[in-house]
């Protein structure tokens, strides 16, 4: 489970949304945990499979593990130098 499940924004102005408007005042939430979850982008989406993230390149709505935009999580340039750090270390291992 992700630590952040969600991220939300308060509306400022009306939103347009696939099936409706969201008016101003509401808070949309990105459920990060959904979009993970998605069977349609990553097949048998609750297997722990890692080599489906070398097969190809999620879209930027489809992987968000350090959130998006202006507000994405501090500790995302960490995280990939750790990510990186981890998989040599498991090549050399090899």
């Amino acid at each position: 489970m992700p630590i952040a499940v969600g991220s939300g924004r308060n509306l400022l102005r009306p939103v347009e949304l696939r099936k409706g408007t969201a008016p101003a005042g509401s808070i949309l939430m990105a459920g990060i945990y959904l979009a993970h979850r998605r069977p349609d982008v990553f097949p048998n989406p609750t297997e722990f499979r890692p080599e489906r993230f070398s097969e190809g390149e999620p879209g930027a709505t489809q992987f968000l593990p350090f959130g998006g935009g202006r507000r994405r999580c501090v500790g995302m340039t960490f995280g990939a130098g750790w990510s990186l750090a981890m998989a040599s270390d498991y090549v050399v291992a090899s």
